[in-house]
């Protein structure tokens, strides 16, 4: 299964400077199960040290193997992050 995007990105409102929430929605595509859009929470939270520490939910069920999905909205998260997509 593919990530194809990350859509809908919503910010949470949060007091926490370094903790960053977001509700969205995210689109996949398989050639067994077709395309599949699945409601996300996700939160970007900097260390000390200046790291990013990515945390994924996926809210809806899922019929495929659940570790391969969040790698890689993990992935797409930290991307969206450093190119300033995320606010």
């Amino acid at each position: 299964m593919e990530l194809l995007e990350i859509k809908d990105v919503q910010p949470e409102a949060n007091a926490v400077y370094y903790r960053q929430k977001y509700d969205a929605t995210a689109h996949f595509r398989s050639n067994i199960h077709g395309d599949l859009e699945v409601a996300i929470h996700f939160i970007v939270e900097t260390d000390p040290l200046g790291q990013k520490k990515i945390s994924v939910l996926i809210k809806d069920s899922v019929d495929y193997p659940i570790i391969p999905l969040i790698w890689q909205l993990k992935e797409r998260v930290l991307e969206l992050h450093n190119n300033g997509h995320l606010y």
